[in-house]
């Protein structure tokens, strides 16, 4: 049986060794919005480049776009609102369609991806926006809900 001086010692042992994973998980699970790292890219488009070479990036916003993209790639448009221009092209990997399955243009879809650039109309017609690849959609939810639902 622990006494009560055990208990306290052993929740402050959990509570520094979630407090040292603190610092990594803060800047693994930071999460930009859609508009926020459009606007960040195109003021800055090489500082932004080098910002998110090392790792993911967790990018929320409204869908605009589900489906195949004009490469014929399974794709999420995100955007600031409902029917609002698509500030980020999250590309998913292996031309997996599946993946896009309960999501729905309108519902705020939080992905998590590799920068891959900024497009000023090269990649995409006359739009421009950040475009993410191998992207994975970590959690989707419609405007009625709270919080988000997991996705997969």
């Amino acid at each position: 049986m622990i006494n009560r001086n055990g208990v306290s010692i052993i929740l402050f042992c959990a509570t520094l060794v979630l407090l040292a994973g603190a610092p990594c998980l803060a800047s693994e699970g930071a999460v930009v919005s859609a508009a926020g790292l459009f606007e960040a890219a195109r003021k800055d488009v090489e500082g932004t480049a080098r910002k998110y070479a090392d790792g993911p990036v967790t990018v929320r916003g409204i869908a605009v776009s589900v489906g195949p993209d004009i490469h014929n790639l399974p794709s999420v448009g995100l955007s600031d609102r409902a029917g609002g221009t698509v500030y980020v092209h999250c590309v998913l990997p292996d031309g997996d369609f599946s993946k896009l399955e309960g999501v729905k243009a309108g519902q705020e879809v939080m992905l998590r991806g590799n920068y891959l650039l900024f497009s000023t109309g090269e990649v995409f017609g006359n739009d421009e926006m950040v475009v993410l690849k191998q992207c994975e959609i970590t959690g989707a939810r419609s405007p009625d809900m709270k919080r988000y639902r997991p996705h997969g």
